[in-house]
């Protein structure tokens, strides 16, 4: 199953089954995102998590943030968007498989279709 995870304020995400004993059972989520700034915190409303659109967003290199790639010196302060789409591994029995963060700023909202 393929599952797009759309996040504000996401830096860095790992997925893994509840019940993982191994990395084999670990998806690394590392590698391009789509990223898009949202100064009038309008994303949601607008379904910004919902949408495969591509118009309007770029492409960023994650682990990393936006002030550390081809943003640089920028001084923004507001909401961002961060979204990718991977392969889910195998449901484990209990059917519960758990995110894990590095990196969040401030807050974050994640979205997992």
């Amino acid at each position: 199953m393929i599952v797009m995870l759309a996040a504000v304020l996401l830096a860095l995400a790992a997925v893994q089954p509840a019940s993982a004993a191994s990395d084999s059972s670990r998806v690394d989520l590392a590698g391009p995102w789509d990223f898009r700034f949202d100064p009038d915190s309008r994303g949601e409303e607008q379904g910004w998590h919902k949408s495969t659109d591509s118009r309007g967003w770029v492409k960023i290199q994650v682990p990393g943030s936006y002030d550390q790639s081809r943003f640089n010196n920028l001084l923004y302060q507001g909401q961002a968007w961060y979204r990718t789409t991977f392969q889910a591994p195998p449901a484990n029995p209990k059917g519960r498989v758990f995110l894990k963060f590095e990196g969040v700023t401030i807050r974050s909202k994640v979205w997992v279709n």
